[in-house]
């Protein structure tokens, strides 16, 4: 829908896996047994989508004007970042 359009900010929020693996633990609840398969699926779905809605590679980082790591910045201040960049 946004691929067009010249006005759109494209960004990337990683971490490192073992950080994704804790974050879904203690953010979101998933049994620390079913957290790796739980991660693998839901990876799975989104490189999926984008590579269907985008033609392009889900973690090919030249697709992005901007890639921030959220375990080394913290989510606060990557929502800082992100509201100063479109500010």
């Amino acid at each position: 829908m946004l691929k067009d359009k010249d006005n759109v900010l494209k960004v990337f929020i990683h971490s490192d896996y073992q950080a994704r693996i804790d974050r879904a633990i203690n953010v979101y609840d998933v049994e620390p047994k079913q957290a790796e398969s739980v991660l693998r699926r839901y990876d799975k779905r989104r490189s999926n989508y984008f590579k269907v809605t985008t033609n392009v590679e889900w973690k090919d980082t030249n697709t992005y004007h901007m890639c921030l790591n959220s375990e080394k910045l913290g989510i606060d201040q990557v929502v800082d970042i992100l509201y100063q960049a479109v500010k």
